[in-house]
């Protein structure tokens, strides 16, 4: 029997494969809990779903922010052909049945690396989102990283709020601390109550952008 292989083609983990076997449902996003885990601030928490039965694997999209393209035409749901091109979110991802001894290399379907960044280091920290569209969304927080934060696609963290600037603010993720620096924005950047153009964050700040609150949790 093939099973399917879902590669990375372009954007964050390009070049990456994952095995989808042994399991029936397949989830795909940042989000813990996926069994494609992509942990990267620009791929929403929810991308979207294979479901399996034998060599037959459906998409199900179920992220409005990230809107799925199968072969250049948009879905909501469509069985995947050998070879299918998936663009979604920052991704380019090929869909493809191969005999199962064929991709031993590949990783299976349970989570993914980080993407490479030479001075990236993985941590337990995240902003979340407790008011505003995104509610309930974590975004994951590397030290060693610059962090855009802003409304405009392409933004490490993008807010989907009219009122936070196109490029709002910045996080310096440091090895020995997070700081938060505001880059001009019209309704400004706002900790624990106090505007600020530029201050360290401790775990339990809260941060509003716009009508957005995010909460800075760690451990």
């Amino acid at each position: 029997m093939k099973v399917g292989l879902l590669a990375v083609e372009s954007g964050p983990y390009a070049g990456s494969s994952f095995r989808l076997q042994d399991l029936t449902v397949f989830e795909v996003g940042r989000a813990p809990g996926c069994h494609v885990r992509l942990r990267d601030a620009r791929i929403p928490a929810s991308l979207f779903r294979l479901c399996r039965s034998g060599e037959c694997y459906t998409l199900y999209a179920i992220s409005e922010r990230a809107p799925v393209r199968v072969n250049g035409h948009p879905v909501e749901k469509v069985i995947l052909p050998p070879g299918a091109r998936i663009d979604v979110g920052p991704l380019v991802l090929r869909f493809d049945l191969v005999d199962r001894e064929a991709v031993a290399y590949a990783q299976a379907a349970t989570t993914a690396p980080r993407p490479d960044d030479p001075g990236a280091v993985a941590s337990d920290e995240e902003l979340v989102v407790l008011t505003g569209a995104e509610r309930g969304t974590g975004f994951p927080i590397e030290r060693g990283r610059i962090i855009s934060i802003g409304r405009a696609p392409g933004q490490d963290i993008q807010i989907d709020d009219s009122k936070v600037s196109r490029a709002h603010c910045r996080l310096h993720a440091e090895p020995d601390g997070l700081t938060i620096a505001d880059l001009g924005s019209t309704n400004g950047t706002v900790v624990n109550g106090r505007r600020v153009i530029q201050t360290k964050l401790e775990p339990g700040d809260c941060i509003r952008l716009g009508l957005t609150v995010l909460e800075y949790r760690a451990g």
